[in-house]
């Protein structure tokens, strides 16, 4: 199973391979400090997997990788879903979310300001699915906050509508 660590635009990351070998090799080098260091700085612009071959003074290798999720910029907050339980729509879905991995908080209230969902990261499983404390909420009009700790990004704030 790959690592996969999640990074905003812009964001650096220090790769760090086993200790122990004679010599490393990273692949691809773009967007490395080095490609044949064993502590590398990360700072891709894009989505990349990047591959760590380190060789023993014998001439054994071992290799690992790491895959580096750059998040997109969440220009799409879908106003409504329909909870049914039909297969379509189940989910409030946030696109590009997931890629925010923890640096993404959601939070859900109802008109008198009680807070039915909270999360930290949002998507895949980890989606509002319109249910409070396991019970469907009422067919109505929710207020989200979405905030992202990217040191720049004002929080996203508006409305959702529940319809089944």
């Amino acid at each position: 199973i790959d690592t996969a660590v999640f990074l905003l635009s812009g964001q650096e990351v220090t790769l760090e391979a086993t200790e122990g070998f004679e010599s490393y090799s990273w692949d691809p080098p773009t967007g490395l400090s080095s490609d044949t260091s064993r502590i590398v700085i990360a700072t891709p612009v894009v989505t990349q997997k990047y591959y760590v071959t380190a060789t023993t003074e014998y001439g054994c290798e071992e290799t690992d990788s790491i895959y580096l999720v750059i998040a997109q910029s969440i220009q799409t907050i879908y106003t409504g879903f329909t909870p049914n339980g039909d297969g379509v729509n189940d989910k409030w879905v946030i696109p590009h979310a997931v890629e925010y991995g923890d640096k993404i908080e959601v939070q859900v209230f109802n008109r008198w300001g009680q807070r039915l969902f909270y999360s930290r990261g949002y998507g895949g499983s980890n989606e509002w699915d319109g249910t409070y404390k396991g019970k469907p909420v009422p067919v109505g009009t929710y207020y989200y906050i979405i905030t992202l700790d990217d040191g720049k990004t004002e929080p996203f704030t508006g409305t959702v509508t529940i319809i089944r």
